[in-house]
C-alpha cells in the first residue's frame, strides 16, 4: 500500500505542475480511438441496439485492461513508472483550473467573444447567447461539475482499487490503476456515445448508465469535501452544506448537481438555470439562493475552492489507504 500512496502523491504533483499535455498518444485519446474503432466495427452489423452498446462497453474495457496487464507484465521492474504515467494521465485538475482562468482573464479585459470561445470548450450550451454574467456562471458550473468527473471520481476509484487489492492480496497499485482505467474508459465512452439523440439513445445507454453508477458515490462525497474546503477558503461553508444537500437533485443529471449546488452555496450564487443548447432552449431549475450575476471574481473563488477540495480529497484518501 505504501507504493500506491507514493505513486498517488507523485501523480498529483505532476498534474499540479505539468497539467495534462495534449498529444496524439495520450492514454485517454487512445481510449477514444479504440472506442471509434469498435463502434465502426459494430456498425457493420447494421444495428445500434442496446445489446450492441453493451458489447461496445465490454470490448473496450477488456481491451484496455488486457493491454495494461500485458505492458505491466512486460516492463517488470520498470512497470511502476508506467503506472505512475497512467495515474497522472487520468487526473485532470490543473487543466480544468487553467481553462477557468483563461475565461476569467478575458472577462476582466471585457473581451466577451474571446471569453465565450474559451468557455465553449467546457460547456454544452451555446456560449454565443451568454452575456458576461452567463459566461462567468457557466465557467463556475463547469469547474464544479468537471471536478468530479476529472479528478474526484478517478481519485476515488484509484483509492478503492488499492484498498480492495490490499484486502484480497493482489498488488494495490495494480488494482488501483486497473479501476481508475475502468472509470476513465467509462467516462470517455459516456462523452462519446452517451447522448440522448436518436443515434445514441439505445446504443449509448449502457455507457451512460455505467458512468452514472461510477460517479454516484464520488458526487455525493463532493458535498462534504467542498463544504470543508469552503471553510478553509473563507467562503460560505454553511450554505455550501445546506444548498448542496437541498438542491443536489434538481439537476437533470443524477450526479452533476451535487458539486454544483455545493459551489453555488459556497459562492452565494445561482447556478444551472435555463440555457440555449444546440437543440433549443432548455428550462432548468436554479441551484442556490444567491445572485445570478456571476463575476470574474467568482471564477477565481471557484478555482481556489476546487483546488482546496482536491488537496482535502487527496489527504482523505491517503489516510484511508494508509489505514487499510
Amino acid at each position: 500500500m505504501k507504493e500506491s500512496l507514493i505513486i498517488l502523491l507523485f501523480a498529483f504533483l505532476l498534474d499540479l505542475y505539468l497539467g495534462d499535455p495534449v498529444y496524439r498518444l495520450h492514454p485517454v485519446r487512445l481510449m477514444g480511438s479504440l472506442i471509434n474503432a469498435f463502434e465502426s466495427f459494430l456498425e457493420r452489423f447494421g444495428s445500434r441496439s442496446l445489446k450492441h452498446g453493451l458489447i461496445l462497453v465490454v470490448l473496450v474495457q477488456a481491451t484496455v485492461l488486457a493491454v495494461y496487464s500485458l505492458v505491466t507484465l512486460f516492463l517488470s521492474g520498470f512497470a511502476i513508472f508506467f503506472q505512475l504515467f497512467l495515474l497522472y494521465s487520468c487526473l485532470s485538475l490543473q487543466d480544468l483550473v487553467k481553462h477557468g482562468k483563461s475565461v476569467m482573464v478575458e472577462l476582466e479585459k471585457n473581451h466577451l467573444e474571446k471569453a465565450g470561445n474559451a468557455v465553449q470548450m467546457l460547456i454544452g450550451r451555446d456560449a454565443r447567447t451568454l452575456d458576461k454574467h452567463g459566461v462567468a456562471r457557466a465557467t463556475v458550473e463547469s469547474l464544479a461539475e468537471n471536478f468530479v468527473d476529472g479528478f474526484l471520481s478517478p481519485l476515488f476509484w484509484y483509492a478503492m482499487g488499492s484498498i480492495f487489492g490490499n484486502i484480497i492480496g493482489i498488488s494495490p497499485l495494480y488494482m488501483g490503476i486497473a479501476l481508475i482505467l475502468f472509470f476513465k474508459v467509462t467516462n470517455t465512452l459516456d462523452s462519446m456515445v452517451g447522448y440522448k439523440s436518436e443515434q445514441y439513445l439505445l446504443f449509448g445507454r449502457a455507457s451512460a448508465k455505467l458512468d452514472d453508477i461510477l460517479n454516484y458515490l464520488p458526487a455525493r462525497l463532493g458535498i462534504p469535501l467542498i463544504s470543508a474546503a469552503a471553510a478553509f477558503t473563507r467562503l460560505n461553508f454553511k450554505e455550501a452544506w445546506r444548498i448542496g444537500w437541498r438542491d443536489r437533485l434538481r439537476h437533470s443529471s443524477p450526479n452533476a448537481g451535487h458539486a454544483e449546488a455545493a459551489v453555488a452555496g459556497a459562492l452565494n450564487l445561482k447556478l444551472n438555470g435555463p440555457g440555449i443548447y444546440p437543440h433549443g432552449r432548455v428550462e432548468k431549475p436554479w441551484l442556490g439562493d444567491g445572485t445570478e450575476l456571476a463575476e470574474p471574481k467568482h471564477i477565481k473563488q471557484a478555482s481556489y475552492l476546487v483546488l482546496t477540495t482536491a488537496f482535502l480529497s487527496v489527504a482523505l484518501f491517503a489516510i484511508l489507504m494508509a489505514l487499510f
